[in-house]
């Protein structure tokens, strides 16, 4: 009655029957028939209905006997009336074509490209931010959201482009500059990333992410002492956890500060918020442990996984403390109880728990516990390469090599291609089966794989594929294949990234084997370089000094099996020392013997 009131109020003429009352109120026999327009109808559906059939008509009452039905989403709801029926409404209009609208702007553009980022849909997210490029180029987020777009498809050179056209476009920008250090950094061209960082220090001093990325990449390069002055002018700019983390791992475990880092670390769970801090607390609990503090160094890890019962990290650390003290129930508690813990995606406890758990049964002799382990770790985590591998590979060890075959079928199927490693460890398995010809399948399949996927400037994935290359090399020595192992050395030392002793090591062991004619020159040119690119490594001088005896060169043999004896003592002194490196112990002089053709 509301609906007709409206209607006839403002358009006129009563909808129901002329023998309404003077003020307005539909008569008792109308009264009756009003309701009947709604019935079976929503109240938009009526309203539209009403406005349909707003005309002046004759009266109701004279409308001839029907029952229509009418159709309501998809449903047919029957009109029932009281002595008369609805009839059926005139054709509505045909719809008038929307209004157009205006070009969204660079706020809703911007949003619009973020909420596709967000959906994974990042070829579309990316054109929406090349067109906020050219409408906004003095916005610098947009350079960092398409630079981040590329790096997920790991289009580097392209993250790289992008970053510089911002960098071109706002040359004051000290975070395009910090961010365009990163990915030099993450490319390990070390040089250009310390340029990157250093400039943009100068263009915004008091930009405090700078230093802590800057001061990670010298920690890693082994300039301790500059990273941590990075890092504490990063401290004094704005005091944060994860620099307080980095430096006082750093001043533990290179700079033999531990007190220092004890008060590091306590201070960054000193700042508000953070006196649960699972990170700051593991790292107390692994000096604690360094500085063989058992008790101590348990209540910090039980503490970072009170904190965060998820947190992979610290039950590792738990494990491997408990299982150093012989408590090797008590880890494997440990080791179960975060294997089994829901993790934030809904998944079980990660692979490198069950992976611990299982290597632990290994060692205390216990094989098939392993097993079983192994075959449930594989339940939650049926892709996992290494998981897979590891536990074909323990099949194999307990002489069930059928059963070892049939998971690395299951490896190799993965899609995409499983990494470098499975296929060594298919490959070996063969070897060790004697089928020589399925095992040089195997490497050609996997190095092929390999390559296809190797691009420019990816040295991680370089690294990876060398030991592939090189235990083929290794196969086809051990099987006479000398022409074709020794392609496959020279190709294991391109494919690395930077000059890579042990491949040098076993080149120089597989020419001192020959016997050929000028066999022993290159052997010893070999074990050249393996010195050159690891000084320190007690088993090449040893290996060369051997070399050098059995040709009959006493001098050299005397030498060099002398500096393996004093590069052993200083190995081991170096493992028992709480810092690394220490002024007491100092790379060799000048004056020592440096390893060359001579």
């Amino acid at each position: 009655r509301a609906l007709v009131s409206s209607l006839e109020g403002s358009r006129g003429p009563s909808l129901l029957a002329r023998g309404g009352s003077s003020n307005g109120t539909p008569a008792a026999g109308d009264m009756t028939r009003a309701p009947l327009l709604l019935l079976g109808l929503s109240t938009s559906c009526a309203a539209a209905y009403l406005a349909s059939v707003a005309a002046p008509r004759a009266s109701l009452n004279r409308l001839p006997e029907a029952r229509p039905s009418v159709s309501i989403f998809g449903r047919d709801a029957t009109c029932l009336a009281v002595g008369a029926a609805i009839p059926s409404p005139p054709p509505l209009r045909s719809a008038q074509p929307p209004a157009a609208t205006t070009s969204p702007t660079a706020p809703e553009l911007y949003e619009r490209a973020v909420l596709l980022q967000q959906m994974r849909r990042r070829d579309e997210s990316l054109r929406t931010f090349e067109r906020l490029a050219e409408l906004t180029p003095g916005d610098g987020r947009v350079w960092m959201r398409m630079m981040t777009l590329h790096k997920l498809e790991r289009r580097w050179g392209r993250a790289e482009a992008t970053l510089r056209r911002g960098i071109e476009a706002l040359p004051q920008n000290a975070l395009l500059r910090q961010a365009l250090g990163d990915l030099c950094r993450e490319r390990q061209r070390w040089d250009e990333a310390r340029a990157h960082f250093a400039q943009a220090a100068r263009l915004d001093p008091q930009l405090r992410s700078v230093y802590d990325s800057w001061g990670r990449m010298e920690a890693s390069l082994g300039r301790h002492t500059f990273a941590a002055e990075l890092l504490q002018r990063g401290l004094e700019l704005e005091p944060t956890a994860r620099t307080y983390h980095a430096l006082g791992v750093l001043q533990d475990s290179k700079l033999g500060q531990r007190d220092k880092a004890r008060e590091t670390l306590r201070r960054g769970l000193r700042l508000p918020d953070e006196h649960r801090n699972p990170q700051l607390l593991h790292a107390l609990g692994k000096l604690e442990a360094a500085a063989g503090n058992a008790p101590a160094a348990r209540a910090h890890y039980l503490a970072a996984i009170d904190a965060a019962p998820s947190f992979t990290m610290a039950h590792l650390a738990l494990g491997k403390l408990e299982e150093g003290l012989g408590r090797y129930e008590t880890a494997a508690r440990v080791y179960a109880q975060g294997a089994t813990t829901l993790q934030p995606d809904g998944g079980m406890g990660p692979v490198q728990l069950w992976q611990s758990w299982a290597r632990m049964e290994q060692r205390r002799g216990r094989p098939l516990s392993a097993r079983r382990l192994y075959e449930r770790a594989c339940r939650h985590h049926p892709k996992d390469a290494r998981l897979l591998s590891e536990w074909a590979r323990l099949a194999a060890e307990l002489g069930d090599p059928a059963q070892a075959r049939a998971i690395f079928s299951r490896v190799l199927a993965l899609r995409p291609a499983p990494p470098a490693y499975a296929w060594r460890a298919a490959a070996a398995l063969q070897v060790r089966e004697g089928n020589i010809s399925e095992a040089r399948e195997l490497f050609v399949r996997g190095v092929s794989h390999q390559l296809r996927r190797l691009r420019p400037g990816d040295n991680a994935a370089a690294e990876a594929v060398v030991p592939l290359v090189h235990a083929w090399a290794v196969c086809e020595w051990k099987h006479g294949a000398a022409a074709d192992a020794r392609a496959l050395f020279r190709r294991a030392e391109l494919l690395a990234p930077s000059p890579c002793a042990w491949v040098f090591l076993w080149r120089a062991r597989f020419e001192a084997s020959c016997g050929e004619a000028g066999s022993h020159h290159l052997a010893r040119h070999y074990y050249a370089r393996a010195v050159n690119a690891a000084p320190f490594d007690p088993m090449i001088w040893r290996l060369w000094a051997e070399l050098e005896a059995a040709h009959g060169d006493a001098p050299r043999a005397a030498l060099y099996s002398k500096r393996s004896q004093e590069v052993e003592t200083l190995s081991a002194l170096r493992e028992r020392s709480d810092a690394s490196p220490s002024p007491s112990l100092r790379p060799p002089s000048p004056a020592a013997p440096r390893a060359t053709l001579s």
